[in-house]
């Protein structure tokens, strides 16, 4: 397992090291699409091999600092300076994460951290909220069935074989980037 941890270290600062050079170039242009979703491949795929390495906190974190760039990504919310160097000082305390293998001790910073996110998506949450309610009222019962009627459904199935956990592997996070795609019951 030391040999998985290493790795997902080296792997790591190498994504740490894309995601902050992103940030920086989004400084500069900060309405570049591209950048944006680079900056959330970074932290999506800092999030996965997190998980898939057992460090578990620090998936925990990005994924919702993902979120945040998911709803950037999808016009909910207009990135701005602040919110890039909020993201510099959450890549130093992932860094820190991945330095510590996953120490407890960082939750405290992280929890510090996550209450400046969530003055970015309470603000724009109610907007969007209020928008899209006052949408759906204004149309008529044909226009929703319509718009309903284009969503898609499948189904997927997974059969893991029996020695998944021993690379580390949790079979959870699979549903939880699932669920990142659409809903998922």
């Amino acid at each position: 397992m030391e040999d998985f941890h290493k790795l997902f270290y080296e792997e790591g600062k190498e994504i740490i090291s894309q995601l902050e050079e992103n940030l920086l170039h989004l400084e500069n242009d900060i309405s570049n699409s591209e950048i944006i979703n680079s900056v959330f491949r970074n932290l999506h795929t800092l999030k996965g091999s997190g998980a898939m390495f057992g460090f578990d906190n620090l998936s925990s974190f990005t994924h919702k600092i993902e979120t945040l760039y998911d709803e950037i990504r999808n016009k909910k919310i207009q990135i701005n300076q602040e919110i890039i160097n909020f993201t510099l000082k959450s890549a130093d305390l992932i860094s820190e994460y991945i330095e510590s293998n996953d120490s407890e001790d960082l939750n405290s910073k992280a929890n510090e951290l996550l209450k400046v996110l969530d003055s970015y998506s309470n603000e724009e949450s109610e907007i969007e909220e209020t928008v899209n309610s006052n949408d759906l009222r204004s149309h008529k019962t044909e226009d929703i069935k319509e718009l309903y009627s284009k969503k898609k459904l499948y189904y997927i199935s997974f059969t893991p074989n029996k020695d998944i956990f021993k690379d580390g592997t949790k079979p959870i996070y699979l549903i939880d980037e699932l669920s990142d795609l659409g809903e998922c019951i």
